[in-house]
């Protein structure tokens, strides 16, 4: 029995019994006296009495049982239904959830309700992470929820509309007889989608990727399949569509394709063996001399990494960079090369730097100037003997947590170039305020500037600004002697490139400087 139950047991009774000890201080009791004829007894009044009020005081809690249990199980199939809805939709925007989606998209499979034309898209919101991170998650928030109201206007041509992921939803839409009009059908969506959201006073726009996977499937694995293998095969093609959705800048349509599939398992093996490679003489730094233009000397190394697959033969460092940068082994990698450069880099004169690239991504956490540090401690190789090479993406987002930790470097005494000058996002106004100590002229101006006017203006104003801001300035991409002479009379100090010398490993660069060295002794004697 419940506590509250048994209170009311207490009070129906407790009541019962004092209402019968009043009554028997009362003239009740002689009004039964006519009850019991000639077989009067001492006390019959008495227990008739007492029978009647046991009597009511049980029907009065009976009654009281029945209605609280009728309450408790209205509240009980309220709960159900609650929890049944809180199971199958999203409680922020109130559309079906992964798990209801995949339910339903089961069902559907099961019941060959799809073996005519439809569609199933999946969609992310892109740019809308940088509104989380600054204006705050319940900006965030309002938005998902207008957005999935603009979805839900769309709800005649699709069976179910879901909630996939954090910024990420799916429709359902059968009924599309062929790829034009479900692409007609993607492209009101999203420009339903990137109408500007205003909260308040601002103004928020976003993009919208969008993949698309036609149903039934052309390959067998879709049609053929169980009903939930089918179901999370077609949900798994459209995500690999929306993958490829994203690599547009701002908003994209793209249809599955089965080169697209085999593309994201040759991705997936390559980041395997990536991870694998981490810390093992698989990926190791080779060095480029970056020379005096006027004399030829070698004034640092650029460590660039070198990946030489067993079976895969060499992978482009612009690949597995890239990909490196997109699964989060940036950190691991940059580290282990960096380690291994610094210790390199000993070996060379006191006057020979190491200059080593550093991806932006890694500009985003706070930790990474200790983590440095401690190389080239461990390494003993002197702070003011390395530089950090950053391109021009450092502008693009997270720019006070970069300048902050660009001028933690500084102040250890790490010196900072901006490489691949002006072709990215970089102001004159950002090169002013950042911590920068030198310029690289991008190849792609500096391999053209004999040939284009263009190159030649942009080149010569790059090394006016440079001197202006008091920044060393290198050129790379050095591949004739005419180039050279021609940065040598526009005032240019340093140059890089196979004019000079092409990334060699580590003992031939170490060859390298001591060749040099033993040549400048030689003179000195002579």
């Amino acid at each position: 029995m419940s506590r509250r139950l048994y209170l009311d047991l207490v009070i129906i009774f407790g009541a019962a019994a004092l209402l019968r000890l009043w009554l028997l201080r009362s003239d009740v009791a002689p009004t039964f006296s006519g009850l019991a004829g000639e077989r009067r007894l001492l006390g019959f009044n008495e227990l008739v009495l007492t029978l009647c009020f046991i009597s009511a005081a049980f029907l009065v809690f009976a009654i009281r049982c029945i209605r609280r249990q009728r309450a408790e199980l209205t509240l009980r199939v309220a709960a159900e239904l609650h929890a049944r809805q809180m199971a199958c939709h999203d409680s922020l925007t109130g559309l079906a959830n992964r798990r209801h989606f995949e339910d339903v998209l089961n069902a559907k499979f099961a019941a060959g309700e799809l073996e005519g034309p439809a569609a199933l898209y999946t969609l992310d919101l892109t740019g809308f992470r940088s509104i989380n991170e600054v204006f705050g998650h319940a900006v965030g928030d309002e938005i998902l929820r207008i957005m999935a109201r603009r979805l839900n206007r769309f709800s005649d041509e699709a069976t179910l509309i879901a909630r996939l992921g954090s910024k990420e939803f799916s429709l359902l839409c059968p009924g599309l007889g062929n790829r034009h009009q479900a692409e007609d059908l993607a492209k009101r969506i999203i420009g339903r989608l990137e109408d500007p959201v205003l909260i308040g006073s601002t103004r928020h726009e976003v993009g919208t990727a969008l993949g698309i996977v036609m149903l039934p499937s052309t390959n067998a694995a879709v049609g053929t399949a169980k009903s939930d293998v089918a179901a999370q095969e077609a949900l798994r093609r459209s995500e690999i569509a929306l993958h490829e959705a994203r690599l547009e800048m701002k908003s994209g349509i793209c249809f599955y394709d089965d080169e697209m599939d085999a593309a994201l398992q040759e991705r997936a093996a390559l980041q395997e063996y990536l991870q694998e490679a981490i810390g093992t003489d698989g990926i190791v730094p080779h060095f480029q001399a970056v020379v005096e233009l006027s004399t030829g000397s070698i004034v640092k190394f650029e460590s660039l990494a070198r990946w030489q697959h067993p079976t895969l033969g060499e992978i482009p460092a612009a690949r597995f960079i890239a990909l490196a940068e997109d699964c989060g082994l940036i950190g691991p990698l940059t580290e282990d090369l960096l380690r291994r450069a610094c210790e390199e880099a000993r070996h060379w004169p006191s006057h020979v730097k190491l200059s080593v690239n550093l991806s932006p991504v890694l500009l985003r956490d706070r930790t990474i100037g200790l983590r440095f540090l401690r190389i080239l401690g461990e390494s003993g190789l002197a702070p003011n003997r390395l530089e950090l090479e950053v391109t021009e993406r450092v502008f693009v987002r997270n720019i006070d947590s970069a300048r902050g930790i660009l001028d933690d470097f500084r102040a250890a005494g790490i010196h900072i170039s901006l490489d691949d000058f002006g072709t990215g996002y970089a102001t004159l106004s950002q090169l002013q305020n950042f911590p920068f100590d030198g310029l690289k002229i991008d190849r792609s101006f500096v391999q053209t500037m004999s040939g284009s006017n263009d190159s030649a203006a942009i080149v010569g104003a790059i090394l006016s600004l440079g001197r202006g801001l008091g920044l060393t300035v290198t050129a790379e991409g050095i591949e004739a002697v005419d180039q050279q002479q021609a940065l040598l009379l526009d005032g240019c100090a340093l140059g890089q490139g196979y004019l000079f010398s092409r990334a060699v490993n580590a003992s031939e660069a170490r060859a390298l400087v001591l060749a040099q060295t033993a040549e400048k002794a030689t003179a000195q004697v002579v």
